[in-house]
């Protein structure tokens, strides 16, 4: 009998995109995830299965896991602040912990796609001009810039253990998914939003990594096809200089940008400063202590290990039409959030 295909975390930004590529290709889904479903699901219902629930809840897991392979995890809390941050270890380490155990009590053991995150590669504060790679020493844990980093790399140690006592597991590590339909508004997004509607006074210049959501979908596709066990890849586009990024939203909205800078010290008291009034209002702040040490320094990838094993690449055209997908799919959202009042 042909298994379904899992993907834990199907509710999400990567998620949903992975979703609707394995329908295109023919496949039945299951979705484990506690979030609203994608109204695009209602087109094709008879290939795609929700199950309303968390990584965390045991039984849900093993009830999923048991008619699926591959399982596809990319469940987790994937913002840089949370009201909780225990929220942060329970939902991405401890979850994968538990699919872990259930994968391997499994009779016909499924092959596992982890998805992880770049930012557990190396430790915030290091500088260097030596591309980031998937081959990556360990940094320490307390090398990492927050709550959201360590747990990745707790929850990445766990898979890595796995693929050391003979899982067939990859693992990959994208840089900054963007495109269409973030409806969970990660800090990427809510970014571009920002310089949609109220670009801020000043900005601490840093250049980020942008690789096409779908490109991210795809990799997820090719790696459970083509690698072999234990393999991990780093998923990376291009790089975008914070000014990029503003030029192409005054593009479309003719809104003015900001000129100041702000140093980086600046920016991690605005962080510190951001999270306090959040502990009061329970409104998540602009910016985090987390999200500013990310943006310390800038690091160059190098993705060749996916172009060579998986034929998996993207070009900056590809990430200049993301990035206009995204710009445009939220300035809809707005035009209906306006209407909706």
């Amino acid at each position: 009998m042909t298994r379904k295909t899992l993907v834990t975390g199907g509710c999400g930004f990567v998620g949903r995109h992975l979703v609707a590529q394995l329908v295109e290709r023919g496949k039945e889904v299951v979705v484990l995830d506690p979030g609203a479903a994608d109204p695009a699901w209602e087109g094709f219902a008879d290939k795609v299965t929700h199950l309303r629930a968390s990584i965390t809840d045991r039984q849900a897991v093993q009830a999923a896991v048991a008619e699926c392979d591959p399982v596809f995890h990319l469940a987790a809390i994937a913002h840089l602040w949370a009201s909780d941050p225990a929220q942060f270890h329970r939902v991405n380490m401890e979850g994968t912990r538990i699919l872990l155990d259930v994968v391997r009590a499994e009779d016909d053991t499924p092959k596992l796609i982890a998805t992880s995150t770049e930012v557990i590669l190396r430790g915030f504060n290091m500088s260097t001009d030596k591309p980031l790679t998937e081959s990556e020493p360990p940094p320490s844990i307390d090398d990492l810039a927050g709550p959201y980093s360590r747990s990745k790399f707790e929850a990445d140690r766990l898979v890595r253990d796995y693929a050391a006592d003979g899982g067939d597991v990859v693992s990959l590590y994208p840089t900054v998914p963007i495109g269409p339909g973030d409806v969970n508004m990660t800090a990427p997004t809510a970014m571009l939003e920002m310089f949609l509607k109220k670009p801020p006074p000043a900005y601490l210049p840093v250049t980020l990594d942008l690789v096409p959501v779908g490109a991210v979908a795809r990799a997820h596709i090719l790696a459970a096809e083509k690698a072999r066990a234990g393999a991990r890849y780093l998923i990376s586009g291009s790089p975008y200089r914070f000014e990029d990024l503003m030029a192409a939203a005054t593009k479309k909205t003719g809104l003015k940008m900001p000129n100041a800078k702000v140093p980086y010290r600046i920016a991690l008291m605005s962080g510190y400063l951001g999270e306090a009034l959040a502990k009061i209002t329970g409104k998540a702040p602009a910016a985090t202590r987390e999200g500013v040490r990310l943006a310390k320094y800038s690091w160059r990838m190098e993705a060749s290990h996916a172009r060579d094993d998986l034929g998996w690449e993207v070009t900056r055209s590809d990430c200049d039409q993301a990035l206009e997908e995204a710009f445009g799919w939220l300035l809809e959202r707005g035009k209906q959030m306006g209407a909706g009042k």
